[in-house]
């Protein structure tokens, strides 16, 4: 499948336009929507914004498997933090726009409320594997965090289990950035092509064993359809 866009992709960027084996950008899938989400737009910073709302709201936040092809978290329609930014970038890069992964450690503090408790009590204090998507427009890098969607965002919101000030906002304009889970940052591990191995690591260090993994997926995800549906 070819995808025509109004737009030639920057030179010097190839790394972070290739597919890998989880962010396959390459898939026919994964090619189709990126078109269809790119379609009417005349800008990379317009198809930039539709993708990342398309990814926040369109892919509801569940737990899930880290080390997800994209294709299979677009097809399921949910997916993880790592995930969603998995897919997002993939998206982004089949439509031609330069795009990376952003690694920091997180303390896990801003997961509690939102999995179960067996989930929370099994992650360790701090996540290494924690990522988020940058996109690169008109020669500038930007963040466009697309974790939590908005029916979810608002349900924590008047729940109490975040603040606004903690979480100001999720919306991304394609100008500034957006670093949803910042406040709970504790350092910054930098910017990366590719974090197949980093979420493969992960998956079997962390995500282990498959029953109690099972288990704390499926509690975790219906309180966060419980706390959507208010």
């Amino acid at each position: 499948m070819t995808i025509r866009l109004p737009w030639a992709s920057p030179q010097g960027m190839e790394k972070y336009l290739r597919s890998t084996e989880l962010c396959d950008s390459a898939n026919e899938d994964v090619k189709k929507k990126a078109l269809d989400l790119a379609r009417g737009t005349t800008t990379q910073r317009q198809a930039a914004v539709k993708i990342f709302y398309y990814v926040r709201d369109g892919i509801l936040f569940a737990l899930d498997d880290l080390d997800a092809k994209a294709s299979a978290t677009l097809k399921r329609g949910h997916g993880s933090s790592a995930s969603k930014t998995n897919l997002q970038v993939a998206l982004l890069r089949a439509a031609g726009i330069p795009a990376r992964y952003h690694r920091s450690i997180v303390s896990k503090r801003y997961m509690e409320g939102i999995v179960s408790s067996l989930a929370y009590k099994r992650l360790p204090d701090d996540l290494w594997w924690h990522c988020w998507c940058e996109c690169n427009l008109a020669g500038e890098w930007i963040s466009c965090d697309s974790q939590f969607d908005k029916a979810l965002y608002e349900a924590l919101c008047q729940k109490g289990v975040v603040t606004e000030e903690q979480i100001p906002t999720i919306d991304w304009d394609g100008v500034n950035d957006l670093e949803t889970v910042a406040f709970w940052q504790v350092d910054c591990i930098g910017a990366y092509d590719c974090v197949d191995a980093v979420l493969k690591k992960t998956q079997k260090q962390v995500l282990h064993p498959q029953t109690i993994k099972r288990v704390a997926f499926w509690l975790s995800n219906r309180h966060i359809d419980k706390l959507r549906r208010g």
